[in-house]
């Protein structure tokens, strides 16, 4: 299993599709039915991470790619589903990720958000900060100011 998880943080990322990873190995369930593997974006740090489809519980996290990551700034705030993402500073645009599943929540209060939370609203901005080459969640703002 180790091996699959340092070939998914090779391949992860790289891929533009959030659905599946067609260069990923299969991945054998309980009853031996041959599955894809789903990239999915960790709002803690922003990296993406393969996980089987057969895995009893899935994270509550977004597809990597999809629909909101080809989105401006702009363009993200009005689209349903997607949140904006910046690193630092509003003139530091990560990029439109798409909400977790169990969203989107429209509207409510940003302050004070986890990451997972969060990545739920679409009226919210995540706000990552970069250390010695690792993003990490910082904190959640108003998508439409306040950084």
């Amino acid at each position: 299993m180790r091996v699959l998880s340092v070939f998914l943080v090779l391949v992860g990322c790289s891929a533009n599709s959030g659905e599946t990873v067609p260069d990923a190995p299969e991945v054998l369930c309980a009853v031996n039915e041959p599955r894809a593997v789903v990239l999915l974006r960790d709002p803690g740090s922003g990296a993406c991470h393969g996980v089987s489809v057969c895995a009893p519980v899935h994270p509550d996290e977004a597809p990597c790619g999809g629909s909101c990551g080809s989105l401006s700034e702009q363009a993200c705030f009005a689209t349903s589903g997607c949140f904006a993402t910046y690193t630092g500073t509003r003139s530091s645009f990560l990029g439109c990720w798409g909400t977790a599943p169990s969203g989107p929540v429209h509207d409510g209060s940003c302050l004070d958000l986890d990451a997972h939370t969060c990545s739920r609203h679409d009226n919210c901005a995540a706000v990552y900060r970069e250390t010695a080459g690792v993003t990490q969640f910082d904190h959640c703002t108003d998508e439409t100011g306040g950084l």
